[in-house]
């Protein structure tokens, strides 16, 4: 006879951190479908979520570092130089070209971590590549994230400790 042996598994949490292959992608808000956009195409403006057009508004680069970081930049600006980065004086989302002044925001590094990435190569994928991610700014616990009720509101700088449906989203290839 042969003994008995209980195993118990529990659930993992596995996180995975999307690699965009230097493509423009889409930040999708899941909760409403509505993506990132500018207010308009210049420094120091509100990001919101704004129309789901699904083009690939941002584009995701390596700095390079040993923590994984991204620059978060808007695509299609042939300068390449508006970075997302935290507002002087507010908690909002705004872009930046790093001016000179001591008043103006310098971009910031972030970190991408997500439930789900999809495998193999970015450069050709289209749909979502990555799901239930979350978007911090890094050293600050801080998150993207959208305001309880407000669908339509700017991204704003909140705890990484909200409900999901307030704080993450989706990376979607045009």
């Amino acid at each position: 006879m042969f003994p008995f042996v209980s195993l118990l598994f529990a659930p993992l949490a596995l996180a995975c951190t999307p690699n965009f292959s230097g493509r423009a992608v889409s930040v999708v808000d899941p909760t409403v479908n509505l993506e990132w956009q500018p207010s308009i195409v210049a420094t120091n403006q509100f990001v919101k979520n704004g129309v789901p057009n699904a083009v690939g508004d941002w584009r995701f680069e390596f700095t390079g570092d040993a923590d994984g970081s991204y620059w978060i930049k808007l695509d299609g600006v042939p300068a390449n130089d508006l970075f997302l980065a935290q507002g002087f004086r507010s908690n909002f989302v705004v872009l930046t070209n790093g001016g000179s002044s001591p008043l103006s925001p310098q971009p910031a590094k972030w970190g991408v971590t997500c439930d789900w990435c999809a495998g193999g190569d970015a450069t050709s994928f289209s749909g979502t590549y990555a799901s239930d991610c979350q978007i911090d700014k890094l050293a600050t616990n801080s998150c993207a994230a959208r305001k309880q009720g407000e669908t339509d509101s700017p991204v704003s700088f909140l705890g990484c400790d909200l409900p999901p449906q307030n704080s993450t989203w989706d990376f979607v290839f045009p």
